[in-house]
């Protein structure tokens, strides 16, 4: 039940929030209302991401991701500019992520090592004396480097499917507007990529994420003799 709330208060804090305070709060704000409610809706999951990090320190990646993508969002806003340059934000963080893991695959400690087969998710010891028992080290290290190269593919696939919804949110601002309808605009397409963008990565990032377990579980059943569940921690 923890886990549950934990996620609907992720949820609440980086995309219910920011999106309201995006789309209603500039005209209540006065005078540079648009940038006000940009900022604010930036401070809340930016505060988060914050204590977040100060909390679990560099074991969050997920919280470090999501600080340089909002930092990212934030400079681009503040600056005033649009369109190909969010495109190009939404499609570049994935992809730098993506390359990153697969650079990861060539090392000692693959990313799939560093996120699921470690000591708080699985009964590692358990699993390296089966695999020593069974020599099956070497394959086992190949299956973790071949899982990991399906992780990348699914963080490139994702900035393609990034870039093509912000090209088409985010459009040309008219220039015969205001600066402050300028802004409300950019605040407007800010938020529908912030929801829609949540909408359409949540589907592929959970099918890729159970591909990769899968493949997973059954190469470590398959070198370990152990199903799954008898070697991945349940307290």
């Amino acid at each position: 039940m923890k886990k549950e709330n934990n996620g609907l208060k992720d949820l609440v804090i980086n995309i219910v929030l920011p999106t309201l305070i995006l789309n209603n709060m500039g005209k209540y704000l006065g005078e540079h209302g648009a940038v006000k409610a940009l900022i604010i809706a930036l401070a809340i999951p930016l505060g988060y991401a914050a204590w977040d990090l100060t909390k679990n320190g560099h074991k969050n990646i997920i919280a470090v991701i999501g600080f340089v993508s909002l930092i990212l969002t934030g400079g681009l806003g503040l600056l005033k500019l649009e369109g190909i340059w969010f495109a190009v934000k939404e499609a570049g963080v994935p992809l730098i992520i993506g390359l990153i893991t697969l650079i990861s695959a060539f090392s000692k400690k693959p990313l799939v090592q560093m996120l699921i087969y470690n000591k708080a998710v699985m009964q590692t010891e358990k699993i390296k004396a089966a695999l020593v028992e069974k020599q099956n080290e070497q394959l086992f290290q190949k299956l973790l480097k071949k899982t990991t190269f399906l992780l990348s593919l699914s963080f490139f696939v994702s900035s393609l499917v990034n870039y093509k919804l912000a090209i088409n949110i985010f459009k040309k601002i008219p220039a015969h507007l205001t600066e402050a309808a300028k802004a409300e605009l950019l605040n407007q397409q800010i938020a529908e990529m912030t929801w829609q963008g949540y909408v359409v990565m949540l589907i592929p990032s959970i099918l890729s994420m159970g591909l990769i377990l899968w493949y997973l579980s059954k190469g470590i059943e398959r070198y370990t003799g152990y199903s799954f569940s008898e070697v991945v921690k349940t307290d």
